[in-house]
């Protein structure tokens, strides 16, 4: 009786220990893998001075990813591994642009919900933040989603994956992608 309850216990456990290791594979195929890029981008031969870069799946599968563009003009992030539709997008740089909207009120003036267009300002009161942020120990927002860079213009076709003309393929490891943009 102790033998045949032993190998109903193995058995057991072998099954287990197999729908683990089979819900681990799946769960890892699930998500697209990235691999490290690393490189710059250059409008005519010069180092765009700020900006970000995305990189995009082929397939549709997962989200964009997006690195920050130095003001040399050099960049670095994860990408997901195979090919990837990339485009280049610097118009947060823009003088008069204060970034996203967000609970500071910042954002382009024009917009409703922002504090210079019409609506009310979204998030709460400044007195409110100020109050949270000294009580709960709420970090200040105010100041960090504006890029660091210089404002270049760039041909607005580098704005999207569907007009960019920008491919890399991934491969696991690490990747140099050196970007050249041309206005003409």
């Amino acid at each position: 009786m102790g033998l045949r309850r032993s190998r109903q216990t193995s058995a057991k456990r072998i099954v287990c220990n197999g729908a683990i290791l089979l819900c681990g594979l799946l769960m890892h195929g699930c998500g697209p893998q990235l691999a490290e890029v690393t490189g710059s981008v250059k409008l005519n031969d010069q180092p765009l001075p700020g900006g970000t870069i995305y990189f995009v799946a082929a397939n549709g599968k997962g989200a964009p990813q997006g690195g920050t563009i130095d003001e040399n003009g050099n960049y670095k992030l994860k990408a997901p591994i195979g090919d990837c539709l990339v485009y280049v997008d610097n118009r947060g740089l823009q003088e008069g642009d204060t970034g996203p909207v967000g609970s500071a009120g910042t954002g382009p003036k024009n917009l409703p919900g922002t504090r210079g267009g019409k609506g009310p300002a979204v998030g709460p009161p400044p007195d409110v933040l100020k109050k949270m942020r000294e009580e709960k120990g709420v970090p200040d927002a105010t100041g960090t989603t504006r890029p660091k860079g210089k404002y270049v213009p760039i041909p607005s076709k580098y704005y999207t994956t569907t007009t960019s003309e920008l491919t890399y393929t991934v491969k696991s490891g690490q990747n140099t992608y050196n970007v050249e943009l041309r206005d003409k």
